[in-house]
């Protein structure tokens, strides 16, 4: 059974990204997996109460907790152990998100060896649990600021993502395979007058339905009003990509 709270975190060089619990127990929370995977932390939420495991599973590894956010509202975040990371982060994919798994189970094998070596040091007055205590609010609050500060972001690539039918440039980049990297594919479309300066598409490409653009508009935490573009390919466009890249291979350019 997952501790509802944890005793303390535990540092190491993998940074704060998991900490022990009641019976010397390895743990992470719902705010660090959001902060590290780059993720909404109402998303990390969701993603664990929609897990498709037993209720036997989930009331094991995963424990309703709370935190104090910067305007001192009490609100929930997950608790959980090994297992119950590594189910959640299944489903969490691609390259960079590999990476941060690795480093997860790393993090827990490595706070797992020092517990059971004891090298680490438990609060030996009530005013140094204090400390701790005030020290772990303080990481809580800079992991909510960081999430607050990536929301743009996610959101800005939700829109992107809810286009079911297209994809970003560096993915048609992989789809087609033709030994063209992103950056080098941008620079082809602008040479061939199918992007303009910025990346942007012509409108004759947009009209033909070979990309369509995204914009953004958010507020940085200084206020700050800020849009961003983003180009996506439809299938049509990638087919006229591909079709391109070949007469260029062919023509020998």
């Amino acid at each position: 059974m997952v501790a509802l709270f944890p005793d303390f975190f535990i540092k190491s060089n993998m940074g704060e990204l998991v900490f022990k619990g009641e019976s010397n127990q390895v743990l992470t929370n719902s705010l660090l997996v959001a902060e590290k995977f780059g993720k909404e932390h109402k998303r990390v939420m969701q993603d664990i109460r929609e897990l498709k495991c037993s209720n036997k599973f989930k009331q094991h590894n995963f424990v309703l907790s709370s935190y104090k956010s910067e305007q001192n509202r009490e609100l929930p975040m997950y608790v959980m152990n090994k297992d119950g990371f590594t189910l959640l982060v299944m489903g969490y994919t691609g390259e960079t998100a590999m990476k941060f798994k690795e480093e997860y189970i790393k993090a827990f094998n490595e706070m797992e060896e020092i517990i059971k070596n004891g090298n680490y040091c438990v609060p030996k007055s009530f005013r140094e649990a204090l400390l701790l205590a005030a020290e772990q609010q303080a990481q809580i609050e800079q992991q909510q600021m960081r999430i607050e500060e990536m929301k743009p972001k996610e959101e800005f690539f939700d829109q992107v993502t809810d286009s079911k039918d297209a994809c970003d440039m560096a993915t048609v980049a992989k789809v087609l395979n033709m030994g063209v990297g992103r950056n080098k594919l941008f620079e082809i479309l602008r040479d061939k007058k199918v992007l303009q300066e910025r990346n942007a598409p012509y409108q004759s490409y947009i009209d033909r339905g070979w990309f369509r653009v995204i914009e953004s508009k958010y507020t940085k935490p200084n206020g700050d009003m800020c849009v961003n573009y983003k180009t996506i390919v439809y299938q049509k466009g990638i087919d006229g990509i591909r079709k391109l890249l070949s007469e260029l291979k062919n023509a020998g350019e």
